[in-house]
């Protein structure tokens, strides 16, 4: 009868039972989050070669003249291009061709350059 009191009594068997709860938690987990990250992955796979499969392909020299970037895009230049009019028959541009940073030429501006008060009144 010592035995069995003595089982009883002993809390291993408590502590093993806790053990494989908690093992079974974390495989559990385990198992879920590799079913959602392969999910998303199935996701982002497919997007990705349905991306690539629309891309261009091939040596430079086989794209058309002047890039990629298609002439109905880039008619007149990109919104961003600050340079010189390439417009030859107006002679009346704004643009400074002599200039070769092409700075913007305004007629009626009575800016001195010669002025070395730096901002101060010239009413004295």
């Amino acid at each position: 009868m010592t035995k069995i009191s003595d089982f009883l009594a002993s809390e291993t068997g408590a502590v093993t039972v806790d053990w494989v709860v908690l093992t079974g938690a974390m495989v559990g987990t385990g198992i879920a989050a590799a079913t959602a990250i392969s999910n998303g992955i199935d996701v982002i796979t497919t997007d990705i070669a349905a991306n690539l499969s629309t891309q261009l392909a091939g040596p430079a020299s086989s794209l058309p003249q002047g890039g990629i970037a298609s002439s109905s895009e880039m008619s007149g230049g990109s919104p961003s291009y600050y340079g010189p009019s390439h417009d030859d028959d107006d002679e009346d541009d704004d643009y400074d061709d002599t200039d070769e940073r092409y700075s913007y030429r305004d007629d009626d501006d009575d800016y001195d350059d010669d002025d070395d008060d730096q901002g101060e009144d010239d009413d004295d």
